[in-house]
């Protein structure tokens, strides 16, 4: 009876152990990627109390993952003194995700901390916000209509020279403008379309000419600009020139 029982056992091994390792691939957690979470820029200075400023995210695989994890993972986003305008709910190998803050009024004067981290036990990221208490001397209508002005000087470039960016003169963008009172001229400003984003710099006359630059970023894959171009004057130049991308780029 003895070894009648021992047969048995021995036969059932495999078996077993099969349905251990089922099991155990039932019971782990969802996802054993290991990741790290990315954010620019780290810090942000000259902030105006009640305009946007852009922040960009992104999940990168460390060098022990595939880099080909398909998951999502959920963020929690955390600012303390500021208003998220707009953000990921969740975030995937790849993807880039864009942050709109817009610091409040009792911010003013302030450095705030801008907090990112994922549900799961996972990194998180941390950015500092400088929030100005100087007003601006140029308001934020100026600043659009300038922006505009630079960028129409771009688009039609941008149509002929690079007809795989999809982006035309009937392209409708949104301007947010960053009067940072931290620094003089060139004057700078995002505008974004649902897909692209155009990022301007320009100078408005004086001893430095009237000059302007562009870098061109795709909202949902590049973390950084993907090309760039500039013309000497905006009143006479009309024949954009390709540039380098800067490394960091202003944001």
């Amino acid at each position: 009876m003895m070894r009648t029982g021992l047969r048995y056992i021995v036969r059932s091994l495999p078996c077993l152990l099969l349905v251990c390792v089922l099991m155990y691939g039932c019971s782990k957690p969802a996802s054993d990627a290991s990741f790290t979470l990315e954010i620019y820029p780290t810090e942000m200075h000259g902030a105006v109390a009640g305009e946007t400023r852009v922040f960009l995210v992104r999940i990168l695989p460390d060098e022990t993952s595939s880099g080909e994890n398909a998951e999502r993972y959920p963020l929690q986003i955390e600012c303390p003194g500021v208003r998220i305008d707009h953000a990921p709910e969740t975030l995937a190998f790849a993807e880039v995700g864009e942050i709109h803050v817009i610091p409040d009024p009792e911010s003013a004067g302030d450095m705030v901390e801008l907090g990112i981290s994922t549900l799961s036990e996972g990194p998180s990221a941390i950015a500092q916000i400088h929030v100005t208490e100087t007003t601006p001397t140029r308001d934020a209508e100026w600043m659009a209509y300038h922006a505009q002005r630079a960028r129409d000087t771009f688009v039609p470039w941008l149509e002929t020279e690079h007809p795989e960016l999809g982006i035309t003169r009937r392209t409708e963008w949104v301007a947010l403008p960053t009067r940072n009172v931290d620094e003089p001229p060139p004057y700078y400003c995002l505008l974004q379309s649902a897909e692209w984003e155009l990022a301007v710099w320009w100078y408005g006359g004086g001893g430095l000419g009237d000059w302007a630059r562009m870098t061109v970023r795709h909202r949902t894959t590049d973390f950084t600009p993907r090309l760039g171009a500039r013309v000497l004057s905006l009143r006479s130049d009309k024949n954009p020139r390709p540039m380098d991308v800067p490394v960091k780029p202003v944001r």
